[in-house]
């Protein structure tokens, strides 16, 4: 597919700062979007007014998300609990914490994403238990909490691929390293 022209080039090319923050900006605005049709905005509610900063608090770290990993994890099952001591569905929030789990198991070692997921998992337990209404019946417990380990799952599968790049690089730098070698070795004989 061709790029039709040089602006979605400087995108591509951008670099992830700038690709995470817009990344952050479309998380944000679907996050509103969807609070939005269950709870439209109301200057006077104090309610309204804490269900949108959360949705922004949970949303816009996706901009920081690769410098701190497990700290914009944290913030996000925080914010999130936040948001369902509401009351409110948790629909709102559901992107950006698969974005939160992709992102710790693709830059964090498997010890450390496992403990990630299994908090997330264990607070998606604890507030339908607390609230249901925050996420729906058990058979979306256990869709969500399903969707939250593909995330987990994706992200440490980007992380192996790397890994595997990288010694493969490192192979292939022992190899010429050993050919010349015993190409020196071969011109001294």
């Amino acid at each position: 597919m061709r790029i039709p022209d040089a602006g979605w080039q400087r995108l591509r090319t951008a670099g992830p700062w700038v690709l995470d923050g817009l990344l952050a900006v479309v998380a944000a605005g679907a996050g509103v979007a969807t609070l939005a049709t269950v709870l439209p905005f109301d200057p006077g509610s104090p309610e309204a007014w804490a269900a949108y900063l959360l949705v922004l608090a949970h949303t816009l770290p996706i901009a920081v998300r690769r410098r701190w990993p497990l700290a914009v994890l944290a913030w996000g099952l925080a914010t999130g609990v936040a948001f369902a001591a509401l009351g409110l569905n948790l629909v709102s929030l559901t992107f950006a914490v698969l974005v939160y789990l992709y992102t710790v198991a693709a830059h964090r070692p498997r010890v450390a994403s496992l403990a990630g997921l299994a908090a997330t998992e264990a607070l998606l337990v604890q507030v339908w238990l607390a609230r249901p209404r925050a996420l729906g019946d058990g058979g979306t417990l256990v869709l969500d909490g399903l969707i939250m380990a593909a995330g987990w799952w994706l992200g440490d599968g980007a992380r192996r691929r790397q890994e595997a790049v990288v010694t493969a690089r490192q192979r292939a730098e022992e190899l010429e390293r050993a050919r010349e070698e015993l190409a020196r070795r071969a011109v001294t004989e």
